[in-house]
């Protein structure tokens, strides 16, 4: 028998063979500042730590599973319950969790846009109601139509960033107890850029059964090559969310290289001053500059809108510096985000991008 190999794709669901794929389009450059990456090379002794527990670990034997010893190490940092603590493979991993978790067909999902493009996409996948709140023109949050939404009876879960991405602007932490009091249905903080901003709503999550948080170790932890995060959850929803996550996820060379870093609190909060200095720096040179827009940020990275985003992403990229285009993310025509690096990469940004500017 033959069969039209058009046949087989057709087994795809029809919203899956219709979406674009969540890609990212890779290029060497000497300069990299478009993956909100930290520009700092973890401790030698770090990598020692890593390298010495590889030649000793047995390959042919499974993790941990749900990487216990590096949740129960979370549970006495934070001092929260380590039940409530659920370790995956990088917070992607654990975003899809807890939307398969969560969202069937047609359940209502809310969502601020511009936002990490998983947000979204994932929802997408599993056909859940999609509800946009777009960003006030300051790219703010617009949070009375977010409390709105979030508030409907339908609503299932409400997605926000804080520090959000690819905008850098944060929630106050009072707006993210009105909207946990507002809904019926769950609230996911993700806190990716968090140790960046002024603020963090750990604090909230006892009192608010329904709040979940999530944190990475790819951008402050300098470990994104490890693909690392967790939830902060109460047990119920962190367990039902587990159910959801691959077992063994996270491997045993990175649930090590975490517990090392973690171990070196205060060189992370150093690096992290570091960026943060530099940041408030980048805004301030990029905000002299003729017909350029930089926006407030809480983040490892800065916004910008230019009068032409095609033409000064292709200049710096002729240059060797690689930053990101995001200009066709919804209300950031013309805009570009770069990642804060080095104090000299962030010169030959600045420098190359007025090279442009000035033709």
């Amino acid at each position: 028998m033959t069969t039209d190999p058009k046949d087989y794709w057709e087994n795809i669901k029809p919203v899956v063979r219709g979406m674009p794929s969540y890609n990212l389009k890779e290029a060497s450059c000497r300069i990299k500042l478009n993956q909100n990456e930290s520009p700092f090379a973890i401790p030698e002794e770090v990598r020692s730590e890593i390298l010495s527990f590889a030649k000793e670990y047995a390959f042919s034997r499974y993790p941990a599973l749900l990487a216990v010893p590096l949740a129960e190490k979370l549970s006495e940092l934070l001092k929260v319950p380590k039940d409530w603590v659920l370790v995956g493979h990088g917070s992607n991993e654990l975003i899809w969790a807890l939307i398969q978790a969560v969202l069937g067909r047609g359940d209502r999902v809310v969502v601020p846009v511009p936002a990490f493009a998983l947000f979204t996409h994932y929802p997408k996948i599993v056909e859940a109601e999609l509800v946009e709140v777009p960003v006030r023109e300051d790219l703010a949050f617009d949070v009375e139509r977010l409390l709105s939404e979030a508030g409907n009876p339908e609503t299932k879960l409400t997605l926000l960033a804080s520090p959000n991405s690819p905008t850098g602007a944060a929630l106050a932490l009072r707006d993210v107890e009105h909207l946990c009091q507002a809904t019926r249905g769950l609230v996911l903080l993700d806190e990716a850029y968090f140790q960046f901003a002024k603020a963090n709503a750990l604090g909230l999550l006892a009192d608010h059964p329904n709040l979940i948080l999530l944190r990475s170790f790819s951008k402050a932890f300098h470990l994104a090559g490890m693909r690392v995060g967790y939830l902060l959850a109460r047990p119920e929803i962190a367990g039902a969310v587990s159910k959801a996550k691959l077992p063994f996820s996270v491997d045993a060379l990175a649930q090590t290289a975490v517990m090392a870093m973690l171990a070196r609190q205060d060189w992370v909060d150093e690096k992290v001053g570091y960026i943060v200095r530099e940041r408030e720096r980048l805004f301030q040179k990029l905000g002299k500059l003729p017909g350029v827009r930089p926006y407030p940020s809480q983040a490892n990275f800065i916004l910008f809108r230019v009068p032409d985003s095609r033409k000064v992403f292709d200049g710096l990229l002729e240059q060797g510096i690689l930053i990101r285009d995001v200009s066709h993310y919804p209300l950031l025509a013309n805009c570009l985000r770069v990642t804060v690096g080095l104090e000299s990469e962030n010169d030959a940004f600045m420098k190359a991008l007025k090279r442009i500017l000035n033709k």
